[in-house]
């Protein structure tokens, strides 16, 4: 016999497939019947979506101006504007979805609606629970590389899941705007505090320079102090001035620096190898001396010159490398040659920054020099100097922070939402899921998969002969192949040509209507005894008549007595072992295969 393990050819895949449609059938069906049934007892749920776009950050509660100018004149820190992340992460916060529970009251709608394995172990909900189930379900995300950012929510019931996304925009807005009363209020609070402490310091240096006027016989018309005074002032506010411009021109030296820096190092080499003449001209040089080398390879190749192009293409590729490298490197270089107006807009900055220094170290000499003049004239003078040095200084706060907070009273009733709405939210009116098409094409392509897995296993499971090919794939001494009724006679002209010999013949399957047509086709050979060892036989009695009768004589033995074959196997010249498709089963074959004077009969069923 041959190996056991059946061959996956194509045509034995072919043959497996199609003995066992009607496995692959009851596999196609019982996904199929799944699928429908999933279709059925499942749940519709819905989505409903709202698309907005954050357009900037005009409903801020503060402008940034005015915070860089105040706590630049009082040394106060400045607050930070809330960006678009911001803004997701506050319409996901506990205040916003917390509103949406108790509106909607479910707490008390889901523990009314509990499933069987809460109720049996008594599980309660709480708004806790509800609270993180609908952070987890509601989806807020922006579409890449825009302002626009969609909210969707996903619900047994069209109207919950509309409702939910509506009210979560709706409380966004009322919990912003609170945000932005509060933040009113607090900023106001603080410039309020800061301008009565303003005006405390402004009254107190009024009293101080009157005082110091009437004591020292000083008059405020000397049209030279007057002068200088203002040009110090002036001085002054152009000095604190430039810090703020600093500052704005730093901002922007970032961003475009943060751009180069965050570009992938291959994106950025791309960008260079397209924009850079040098580059470009390396490449061409590489692509025109590679196919020159290759060529010679092919038509010559023990031509010398191959070794020369191979190190010429090797020091342009350093050169190409080194080039790559230099730009990289360099930023400016980088900015240079992807994007011309950038660089332009980078130099600027840079120019205007170094200048930022020179011109503050300017304005600071000459406060230092006015100063110092006046100090070397007149102590007295010098010191009625700084009286109103510091009056003005402290006027020009009062005005700076008085303009603010008058500013921020006019706000507080002029809330500008960050979001405009593009798509509102709606009622769907079709189930996103299941999605009916989408399980059916799946179960389909399911059902054919399992449909032939269960097909294989089903074969792997069945010990039985198959047919022609698989017998022939394990065994190779059989005689006939007989394929119908009229195939018998094949046979029987085998046995004719035994002659004088004992022929056994082993029927390895139980069928009555294929043992019959043997018997039957067996009486029409002359001068033949048929000994049916089927049937009950007394051992002694029928060896006896074996070995007194001289005609031909035939044995017949089946799967139900087979003990009765090694009674007789002194007897048998030739054992012929009648194996039935799908019906005989290998392990039975295995048993007379080894005989040396057995030969196999195949019968198609």
């Amino acid at each position: 016999m041959k190996n056991k393990e059946m061959d996956l050819s194509l045509e034995n895949i072919k043959r497996i497939l199609k003995r066992r449609k009607l496995s692959i059938l009851i596999g196609f069906v019982a996904v199929i019947l799944l699928a429908v049934l999933y279709l059925y007892i499942s749940t519709p749920d819905y989505v409903s979506e709202m698309v907005i776009e954050y357009t900037n950050d005009s409903g801020s509660s503060i402008s940034t101006s005015s915070v860089s100018t105040i706590a630049l004149l009082t040394g106060s820190s400045g607050l930070n504007n809330n960006n678009v992340l911001n803004e997701i992460q506050r319409m996901k916060s506990d205040q916003i979805i917390r509103r949406i529970v108790q509106e909607m009251n479910l707490v008390e709608l889901t523990n009314n609606n509990r499933g069987f394995k809460d109720r049996l172990f008594k599980n309660f909900y709480t708004e806790r629970d509800l609270i993180n189930s609908l952070k987890n379900r509601i989806v807020i995300e922006p579409v890449e590389k825009t302002n626009i950012i969609k909210i969707s929510y996903e619900d047994s019931s069209a109207t919950d899941a509309q409702k939910i996304v509506s009210m979560l925009y709706n409380y966004y807005i009322d919990f912003s705007k609170e945000i932005y009363t509060k933040n009113i209020n607090e900023y106001s609070k603080k410039l309020q505090d800061m301008f009565d402490q303003i005006s405390d310091d402004y009254d107190e240096i009024n009293k101080e320079i009157i005082k110091f006027q009437n004591e020292n016989k000083i008059s405020d018309n000397n049209g030279t102090m007057n002068e200088l005074l203002k040009y110090y002032s002036e001085s002054y506010m152009k000095y604190l001035q430039l810090d703020i411009e600093k500052n704005n021109l730093e901002i922007k030296k970032n961003k475009i620096e943060s751009i180069i820096y965050s570009m992938n190092p291959d994106m950025k080499e791309i960008a260079i190898e397209n924009s850079d003449p040098i580059l470009k001209s390396l490449k061409s040089q590489i692509v025109t001396e590679q196919i020159k080398l290759e060529t010679l390879k092919l038509n010559t190749p023990n031509n010398p010159q191959i070794s020369e192009i191979d190190s010429r293409i090797k020091v342009i590729q350093k050169k190409l490398r080194e080039r790559i490298n230099e730009i990289l490197s360099n930023d400016q270089i980088f900015i240079s040659l992807v994007d011309s107006n950038t660089y332009n807009d980078y130099l600027q900055v840079q120019t205007e920054l170094e200048m930022f220094d020179i011109t503050k170290q300017v304005y600071k000499s000459m406060l230092e020099l006015i100063d110092t003049e006046l100090e070397s004239k007149s102590p007295i003078l010098y010191e009625y100097y700084n009286l109103k040095k510091n009056q003005n200084i402290i006027d020009l706060k009062y005005k700076t922070v008085l303009s603010s907070l008058e500013e921020q009273k006019l706000k507080k009733d002029l809330f500008e939402n960050k979001f405009n709405v593009i798509s509102d939210s709606f009622i769907p009116t079709r189930p996103s899921s299941p999605n009916v098409n989408l399980t059916i094409a799946i179960s389909i392509l399911m059902g054919i998969i399992i449909g032939i897995l269960f097909a294989f296993y089903k074969e792997s499971k069945d010990k039985k002969i198959k047919d022609i090919y698989q017998f022939q794939h394990y065994y190779d001494n059989y005689k006939v192949f007989v394929k119908n009724k009229k195939d018998y006679r094949k046979f029987v002209g085998e046995i004719i040509n035994q002659k004088n010999k004992n022929i056994g013949i082993m029927i390895l399957f139980d069928n009555k209507i294929h043992e019959n047509e043997i018997i039957k086709n067996l009486k029409i050979i002359p001068d033949l005894e048929i000994l049916n060892l089927n049937k009950e036989t007394e051992y002694e009695k029928t060896v006896q008549e074996i070995k007194n009768i001289d005609n031909k004589k035939i044995m017949l033995f089946n799967i139900n007595n087979e003990q009765e074959l090694y009674i007789y196997k002194n007897q048998i010249d030739i054992l012929y072992i009648l194996v039935l498709q799908d019906d005989t089963k290998l392990e039975d074959i295995d048993m007379y295969q080894k005989n040396e004077n057995s030969e196999f009969i195949f019968i198609n069923k």
